[in-house]
C-alpha cells in the first residue's frame, strides 16, 4: 500500500471515530466549553476541507488536534460522563478544589496561630528563665559578699598590725583585689 493511500485511510478511519464521537455530546452550557467544542467542529471542517484537496497530512493533522482537545475536555471532567451535561464537570471539581484550597488554608492559619503562641510562650518562659538566674545570682553574690565582709576587716587590721612593709604593702594588694 502506498504512503498517501496508508495516510488517507488512517485519516478516514479517525475522522469516523471523532465524528461519532461528537455526535454524542450534548450542546454545552459553559463558554468556556462551548468554545471549545466549536474548536473542534472547525477542525472537522478543516479536515473536510482537506481532503477535499487531497491534502491528506493537513487533513491528519486535523483530526489529531481535533481528538487532542476532546481528550483534554474529558481529562477534566468537562465533556459528558455519568449522565452529566458537557461543561458542568469542572465547575464541580473546582469548587470541591476551592473548598478544599480554603479547608486547608484554614488548617495552615490554625497551625500558624498555634505557633505563635507557642512562640510566645517559649518567650515568656526565656525571659522568666533569665530573671530567674538573675535573681539566684544576686542572692549568691550577696551571700558571698556577706561572708567575705569578715575577712577583708581582718585583713586591713592584719597590714595596720604588720612590721615588714612589704607585708603591708602585700596585704594592702590583696584586700585591693578582693575589693574589686
Amino acid at each position: 500500500m502506498h504512503a498517501e493511500q496508508r495516510l488517507e485511510s488512517e485519516t478516514l478511519k479517525w475522522l469516523g471515530k471523532l465524528q461519532e464521537r461528537v455526535k454524542g455530546l450534548p450542546k454545552a452550557s459553559d463558554s468556556k466549553v462551548a468554545a471549545e467544542l466549536e474548536n473542534v467542529h472547525a477542525y472537522l471542517k478543516d479536515c473536510q476541507h482537506f481532503l477535499d484537496r487531497k491534502d491528506y497530512v493537513n487533513a491528519f493533522e486535523a483530526v489529531i488536534y481535533a481528538w487532542g482537545i476532546l481528550e483534554t475536555m474529558e481529562r477534566m471532567g468537562l465533556l459528558e460522563q455519568d449522565g452529566k451535561r458537557a461543561g458542568t464537570g469542572m465547575p464541580d471539581k473546582g469548587r470541591k478544589l476551592e473548598e478544599e484550597a480554603a479547608g486547608k488554608a484554614k488548617e495552615a492559619q490554625e497551625a500558624n496561630d498555634r505557633l505563635k503562641y507557642l512562640q510566645a510562650d517559649f518567650d515568656n518562659y526565656r525571659k522568666h528563665f533569665e530573671k530567674e538566674r538573675q535573681s539566684v545570682i544576686e542572692l549568691a553574690s550577696a551571700g558571698v559578699i556577706t561572708e567575705l565582709l569578715p575577712l577583708l576587716d581582718e585583713l586591713a587590721l592584719t597590714a595596720q598590725h604588720a612590721r615588714d612593709q612589704n607585708d603591708r604593702e602585700g596585704i594592702k594588694l590583696l584586700d585591693e583585689k578582693l575589693i574589686k
